[in-house]
C-alpha cells in the first residue's frame, strides 16, 4: 500500500468499494489501516513508498501501484489491474479556477483546448490504458 496519507486512504477506499475489506465510516481522505473494520481474507497489509510498490510485486499477492508508478514499470491498466478506480473517481485530476473565473474566455479556452480529440488522442497514445481521459 502507498504510504502517503492521501494514497493510503484512496486505496483503502478502493479496496472497500470491491469488497476486499470493509472500512469504518471513516471512508474518506484521513482513512487509515486502523480503520479497517472487516478484513476477511486475512490480508497483511504494508505501507512503502509509492517508487518501491512496483519492483516489490514479485514478492507480494498484490499491491495498489499509483499510475505514474505503474506506466513507468511497464504496467496496464487492462491486463494488470486487479481493481480499478471507477471513471467518476473524485482522485481524478480537474481544471480548477477561483469561483467568478469559470466564465473566463482564457478559462474556457483552456478547458476547450483540455478536453479536445487532440488530447485524448495524445492521452491515448501517450499513457495507454494506464491513465485514461475522462471527458
Amino acid at each position: 500500500m502507498p504510504n502517503d496519507p492521501t494514497n493510503l486512504a484512496r486505496s483503502l477506499i478502493l479496496l472497500d468499494k470491491a469488497g476486499i475489506i470493509k472500512l469504518t465510516d471513516n471512508k474518506n481522505v484521513e482513512a487509515t489501516l486502523k480503520d479497517i473494520a472487516s478484513n476477511p481474507k486475512n490480508l497483511k497489509f504494508e505501507e512503502l513508498s509509492a517508487e518501491q510498490l512496483p519492483p516489490r510485486l514479485p514478492e507480494v499477492a498484490a499491491s495498489i501501484v499509483n499510475s505514474s508508478f505503474a506506466l513507468n514499470a511497464g504496467l496496464s491498466y487492462k491486463e494488470d489491474g486487479l481493481v480499478k478506480e471507477d471513471r467518476d473517481s473524485p482522485y481524478a485530476n480537474v481544471l480548477a479556477t477561483l469561483k467568478g473565473n469559470e466564465n473566463d474566455p482564457r478559462i474556457q479556452k483552456l478547458l476547450k483546448a483540455l478536453q479536445s480529440e487532440k488530447v485524448k488522442k495524445y492521452m491515448e497514445e501517450k499513457y495507454k490504458d494506464v491513465i485514461i481521459p475522462v471527458f
